[in-house]
């Protein structure tokens, strides 16, 4: 007896249209530029899960179009995020966090041995790990 399913759909991040009205636009836009192309990719996955079997099928297409690889627009892993966070948490300095990520190389260039300070910055701000209260914009800082 096949149960309920659940289907999902993943997509390329770098998929779609940038949605950015200019007018109402507060910030200045990015210098990397945003990581949509404008253009739609193949790149895809779709999970069906049967509740009650727990079953999977996915089917996916991993060839990407419309864009190339650039390491500006890849994310931090998960696992990454979550090491620097326990590190942060112990007190490590940035720096040494830094040098820590970068001694790790191995073989292939990943996107987390380009990690700088902004993205350890980041990691400690979504996790709330700061030890300094700060203000959203830096000059008003406490």
């Amino acid at each position: 007896m096949q149960g309920l399913n659940r289907k999902s759909y993943y997509y390329c991040n770098r998929s779609g249209v940038v949605r950015q009205s200019k007018e109402k636009r507060q910030r200045a836009p990015k210098v990397q530029g945003s990581s949509k192309t404008n253009e739609y990719c193949t790149a895809h996955m779709t999970v069906i899960e049967d509740t009650i079997t727990k079953m999977v099928k996915v089917t996916y297409c991993s060839h990407h179009s419309n864009h190339k690889p650039e390491v500006c627009h890849l994310r931090v892993p998960d696992e990454v995020k979550n090491a620097v966070a326990a590190k942060l948490a112990e007190g490590v300095t940035i720096e040494r966090i830094l040098d820590d990520v970068r001694d790790s190389v191995t073989g292939t260039i990943e996107r987390e041995h380009l990690m700088n300070r902004q993205d350890v910055h980041n990691i400690e701000y979504k996790l709330n790990l700061q030890s300094i209260e700060k203000h959203q914009n830096d000059h008003s800082s406490i």
